[in-house]
């Protein structure tokens, strides 16, 4: 069923059915870019300051012990720069605001040393970029999406593992799915991307492959030294 969807996404719509749906996009998107202010980055900044707040709390409660506070807060500060200030900035919702500083337009933001101050995270930005707002937003629903749950973990349904055994599986990947999962996944389309500006460049392998995490090849070198080292260094 899940394969019938996928290759017949537009059954029963027709050609003017969807190019009328284009056109009401195409407008609410210049009414949304429009209506866009000072008054919009503003707004930013204030739940920056709260995520900000947040994270201070967290590390400044840190040597209470037992303290289940400090992950709680630590947690939500993390989960405020990447959601609502690093994705909605790496969209490009404040590039065609003026007045809006440099950093906080797509182009500049958690860009270089900045990683460390904007957006400090397991995923690289410049692959998140490729990863989420190209190949996820441009293809929701195809298998070509990154991020189809349905098609990533086929090998699970399709396993004869035990129901308890694989909600256990479900329950670790829960834990460990941003390093695991989404900085694996980032740099390998990045790599891809790079790949194709080189004529005759060799396969690039997959993300479950041991080149992508043993630190003994070039891929694996890289998750470590851009993934890994830089969050865990600052975080732990």
């Amino acid at each position: 069923m899940y394969q019938d969807a996928i290759d017949r996404p537009t059954q029963g719509i027709s050609d003017a059915q969807l190019e009328l749906f284009a056109n009401e996009l195409s407008l609410l998107k210049a009414k949304t870019q429009k209506d866009l202010s000072l008054q919009d980055f503003e707004h930013l900044k204030k739940i920056e300051r709260w995520g900000r707040i947040c994270t201070a709390i967290g590390y400044g409660t840190a040597w209470i012990v037992p303290n289940p506070i400090s992950a709680f807060f630590i947690s939500l500060g993390n989960v405020n720069r990447w959601a609502n200030i690093a994705h909605p900035v790496s969209h490009r919702g404040y590039d065609r605001i003026k007045g809006v500083p440099e950093r906080y337009t797509s182009k500049h933001f958690a860009q270089g040393w900045r990683r460390a101050v904007d957006w400090l995270d397991w995923i690289v930005p410049a692959g998140w970029n490729e990863e989420h707002n190209n190949l996820h937003h441009y293809r929701l629903g195809e298998e070509a999406d990154p991020d189809q749950v349905e098609d990533n973990l086929e090998w699970l349904r399709q396993s004869k593992l035990p129901m308890p055994l694989r909600y256990v599986v479900v329950a670790l990947f829960a834990c460990v799915w941003k390093p695991a999962y989404y900085a694996q996944s980032t740099l390998k389309v990045l790599r891809v991307k790079q790949a194709k500006k080189i004529p005759n460049s060799p396969e690039v392998p997959s993300s479950m492959s041991i080149n992508a995490w043993s630190p003994f090849y070039k891929e694996g070198r890289e998750y470590w030294l851009k993934c890994v080292f830089p969050y865990a260094g600052m975080r732990f």
